[in-house]
């Protein structure tokens, strides 16, 4: 069954581009549909209420269009001009909007959409926006509307492995759609594999027993991680019954990534985030506490209330979820951050708790860069010599610019 692509066009038009990017992609098996909702002037785009109902005309069109695709599959996008803001701000509204893959051109949304809000939903796998530095549509519409920018003028400030973002120093608002870059630009985009993640964290996973079949794969990611990292052996590796503590206190430590297509059986990554009490995290800063020292009374309940601290033990992606040229900052990697992210404000919203400081070890040069990217700063190091790193959470933080993102996003006001 061919791979379903979706258009959305923009305003003013009939968009005959639609024709030409059908031909080409069809040519390259896949099936194109599009949503036609005619054409727009100029005078119904700037009324909010016009664009209101555009958006929940699209979200029932995208509804009807997707329960014909096979289950679990999510089909791809490419919106242009007002079809990007049409399909942005439906997947903010609506979360389970989801696509394999999006392609934004001369979009009219803001440079600050946050995409970071779609990443902690899981809500696509890969996105591109091309924006032309000589659109003048586009430069205006940030001026007509609040809720409106011009990140197909100078892209948006979202920096991530997940978003790919193209400059065309001669494109106008209409020169997208040109067929030699629909062939030479857009299909090998839509070709590409996206690695296809779903997030299952552990206070869904229903009990021990199911708790200790996702262990023997996340074992084997350890001892490819760790074993023989940064002095690192198997005996320091944490043995299942310590684990057992752990989740009969906190089941939300361990978050899981796994692979869709494999049904969610295959374990492409997981990460250890745990708060811990006051002293407990006083000693990890210090040196003293080693990760399988830590008892369960050294870790909170998810549901507390006020200040906590909070450590990442361990974040560990398998190999083959990787790409080169992603950097040191994975999009898998990217993707269990940000489920622990979301998760740590879903507990602020339900129980009042707030993270204060984040630490952790870097057991390996791999780790020890990311916490470097991060911004957190580093203290000392632990008997092996393996550095540690903090980051305090606090309104400074919100202005420096070498800080991770999500971090920001947990800054709690006063």
């Amino acid at each position: 069954m061919p791979k379903e692509v979706m258009t959305v066009h923009g305003i003013q038009t009939f968009a005959p581009w639609q024709k030409t990017l059908a031909d080409v992609f069809s040519h390259h098996g896949f099936a194109i549909s599009s949503f036609d909702y005619g054409f727009f002037d100029l005078g119904r785009f700037l009324m909010p209420v016009t664009r209101r109902s555009l958006i929940e005309n699209f979200r029932s069109w995208y509804v009807e269009r997707r329960h014909r695709l096979r289950p679990g599959e999510r089909p791809s996008v490419i919106a242009h001009s007002l079809g990007a803001y049409l399909v942005g701000h439906a997947m903010i509204k609506y979360p389970d909007l989801c696509f394999d893959k999006i392609l934004f051109c001369g979009s009219v949304l803001p440079r600050d959409f946050p995409w970071q809000t779609l990443l902690e939903r899981n809500q696509f796998w890969i996105a591109r926006n091309d924006y032309g530095l000589k659109d003048v549509w586009v430069a205006l519409a940030a001026h007509l509307a609040s809720d409106m920018g011009d990140s197909g003028a100078k892209g948006f400030r979202f920096s991530s492995p997940t978003l790919e973002q193209k400059c065309f120093s001669e494109f106008t608002h209409g020169d997208y759609y040109r067929e030699i870059n629909i062939e030479e630009q857009w299909v090998p985009f839509f070709r590409q594999p996206s690695l296809q993640f779903s997030v299952l964290y552990g206070r869904d996973v229903p009990d021990l027993a199911s708790f200790h079949r996702i262990f023997e794969s996340t074992h084997q990611l350890d001892l490819a991680a760790y074993t023989g990292a940064a002095g690192a052996t198997e005996d320091e590796l944490i043995p299942d019954d310590l684990s057992d503590a752990w989740i009969a206190v906190n089941p939300t430590i361990y978050v899981f990534l796994t692979d869709v297509l494999s049904g969610g059986r295959r374990i492409l990554g997981y990460s250890n985030v745990m708060p811990v009490t006051p002293d407990a995290f006083k000693r990890i800063l210090a040196g003293e506490l080693e990760d399988n020292k830590i008892t369960a009374q050294d870790i909170l309940p998810y549901n507390t209330a006020g200040t906590v601290h909070l450590y990442f033990m361990s974040i560990v992606i398998e190999a083959d979820a990787r790409r080169i040229s992603d950097g040191i900052y994975q999009r898998a990697f990217e993707r269990l951050v940000y489920a622990v992210i979301n998760q740590y404000i879903g507990f602020n919203r339900d129980y009042g708790t707030v993270v204060a400081d984040i630490a952790a070890v870097g057991w390996t040069l791999e780790g020890q860069k990311l916490c470097e990217h991060f911004g957190m700063e580093k203290l000392g190091t632990d008997h092996k010599q393996r550095p540690i790193y903090r980051v305090t959470l606090n309104a400074d933080l919100l202005a420096r610019k070498d800080v991770f993102r999500g971090f920001k996003e947990l800054v709690v006001a006063p």
